[in-house]
C-alpha cells in the first residue's frame, strides 16, 4: 500500500513540474481575424491551440496618476473609455496628459473566458 501512494505522489509531482516548466502562452498567427493561442504542456512536449479575440491598439492620453496605499494607478482615456491601470512599471514611465499607445491583450483562460493585460508603449 505505501508502495502505491509513492508511486502516485511521484506521478503527481512529474505531471506538476512538467506544467511548471513548460513555456508560457504565445501568439502563433491570426486566422478569421483572431489570435491564435499556443500554450504547451509536459515540458513543452503536447500543445494545444485557443481562438482569441485580436489584440487592440488604441492612443490614449493619461488623465492622472496616483498612488493609494502603496498601490500606482493611472487613468488613461482614448477619448469614449476610461481605463484604471494598476502597474507601478506604467506609473514611473508616463507623465499626467501624456499621449500613449495602450495595446490591449486578450489572454485565453478558459474556453470563452479571456483575461485582459494592458501594456503601454511611448
Amino acid at each position: 500500500m505505501k508502495k502505491l501512494i509513492y508511486i502516485f505522489i511521484s506521478i503527481f509531482f512529474i505531471v506538476l513540474c512538467g506544467e511548471l516548466f513548460s513555456s508560457p502562452k504565445t501568439i502563433i498567427g491570426q486566422k478569421d481575424n483572431m489570435n491564435i493561442w499556443q500554450i504547451n504542456h509536459f515540458f513543452n512536449t503536447f500543445s494545444t491551440q485557443h481562438l482569441g479575440l485580436i489584440n487592440d491598439t488604441s492612443k490614449v492620453i493619461i488623465l492622472d496618476k496616483y498612488k493609494v496605499n502603496n498601490t500606482y494607478m493611472i487613468k488613461v482615456t482614448d477619448g469614449i473609455n476610461a481605463t484604471l491601470l494598476k502597474s507601478k512599471n506604467i506609473y514611473d514611465f508616463v507623465n499626467k496628459e501624456d499621449t500613449v499607445n495602450m495595446i490591449t491583450i486578450y489572454e485565453p483562460v478558459n474556453v470563452n473566458r479571456y483575461m485582459i493585460k494592458h501594456k503601454i508603449l511611448k
